[in-house]
């Protein structure tokens, strides 16, 4: 089971239940950096997050945990984490 994605801009990723593709990452300097990310399962949604927004697909709740640049290239990887659900929620 799938429990973290790395995704680069408009290279989209398939897990178990659903599609995951970054339209866009606008992550300047001196301002909050943003994602917009389409995810796909029985219908198509769109969602603008911050770092540490959460998101739901199906039954799960996802979450954009952080960005990675590898040392070299000019890519950066939005990285999404799967929220595990606590006690009170079963």
């Amino acid at each position: 089971m799938i429990d973290q994605l790395a995704l680069r801009s408009g290279v989209p990723r398939q897990t178990e239940n659903a599609w995951f593709a970054v339209r866009h990452l606008y992550a300047p300097v001196d301002q909050p950096t943003r994602v917009y990310l389409i995810v796909a399962t029985d219908e198509e949604q769109e969602f603008e997050l911050g770092i540490g927004d959460t998101f739901p697909v199906r039954d799960d709740t996802w979450t954009f945990d952080r960005i990675e640049k590898p040392a070299t290239g000019d890519d950066q990887y939005v990285v999404l984490r799967k929220v595990e659900p606590t006690a009170a929620e079963g």
